[in-house]
């Protein structure tokens, strides 16, 4: 090796790895918040309705249209039977609804058990926080 040339050695990163079961979890979130959300709103779509709480400008027959009966009716025909339902519209929009519910539910559980499990609050590319020593104020 001559006195001038240099060589580089890789720094070993401390970065900690996330567990599996941290990442098992969040799948399963992202899975079960939309399914429960959906079944949510159909145990609770006729108690609404029943109530009178679902405006009738929502309860509306929606049509596909023209362009797509050309493009492919087969296709076309399994939508229309489906968004057809009168009761499509307001049963997505309290899907919706219970999507935010329970997704931030799901949130802040989730992060209270993170938090509780991983008690380790600084990762390796944060800062340490700052230590200041104060002087006591005197008039």
């Amino acid at each position: 090796m001559g006195r001038h040339s240099t060589t580089m050695r890789e720094a070993k990163s401390k970065e900690r790895e996330t567990h599996p079961v941290w990442r098992g979890i969040g799948c399963m979130i992202i899975m079960l918040v939309p399914l429960l959300s959906y079944a949510t709103a159909v145990v609770t779509y006729p108690i609404f309705s029943s109530r009178g709480l679902v405006p009738r400008d929502l309860r509306v027959t929606m049509q596909m249209p023209d362009w797509m009966w050309s493009i492919n009716p087969d296709l076309t025909a399994g939508i229309q039977k489906f968004v057809g339902n009168p009761q499509f519209l307001p049963m997505a929009l309290l899907t919706l609804i219970y999507i935010m519910v329970l997704g931030s539910l799901f949130s802040i559980v989730y992060s209270m058990m993170y938090r509780t499990l991983n008690p380790k609050r600084y990762g390796p590319m944060d800062a340490p926080p700052i230590r200041v020593k104060t002087k006591k104020y005197k008039r």
